[in-house]
């Protein structure tokens, strides 16, 4: 019976000479033995519709209009009176400083110290504008928000106050 299984594996080595070697080779079979080939075909076919086509996304709005920082009045943040009829003020600065005023009851400047910047708030939201420009709000530590706009220099242009001080209504 030895000899009847070498006499079968020769065949099967005899069968398979001078084809490629492989599973692919021998229809699959990892062992040497050759198995029916495969006969599966895959064909892929692709139809473009107007659902495949990726959506267009709009321009960006327009930036709000307004002057640049350095050209606009000081926009007061907060303000906290004093039985004397003097106050505190919180004001942005046409240079992008907030600051801190005391004020006289005659509305005076006594002391004034810079306590940051508005480059240096926190951004709550911001969106890309038309022309390269970005828009943000901001909120500065008495709670006021500030809208403005990058213009594409990097110079803020058209700053807002959106919602006051909290701190001013009490």
């Amino acid at each position: 019976m030895v000899g009847a299984s070498w006499a079968a594996l020769f065949v099967v080595v005899a069968a398979t000479a001078g084809e490629p070697q492989g599973e692919a080779a021998v229809g699959g079979s990892s062992n040497g033995i050759p198995t029916e080939p495969s006969t599966s075909t895959t064909t892929t076919t692709s139809t473009s519709t107007d659902a495949d086509a990726s959506p267009t996304v709009p321009p960006p709005e327009p930036a709000p209009a307004g002057a640049f920082l350095a050209d606009s009045a000081p926009i007061v943040l907060a303000r906290r009176p004093w039985g004397d009829g003097g106050a505190v003020e919180r004001i942005l600065e046409s240079s992008g400083d907030i600051v801190l005023h005391t004020v006289n009851a005659a509305g005076t400047v006594q002391s004034c110290t810079k306590v940051g910047s508005l480059f240096a708030l926190r951004i709550l939201e911001q969106r890309d504008a038309a022309g390269g420009e970005v828009v943000h709000v901001v909120e500065d530590e008495s709670g006021a928000r500030l809208r403005y706009v990058v213009a594409t220099d990097g110079e803020a242009r058209a700053v807002e106050l959106v919602a006051p001080s909290p701190v001013a209504a009490r």
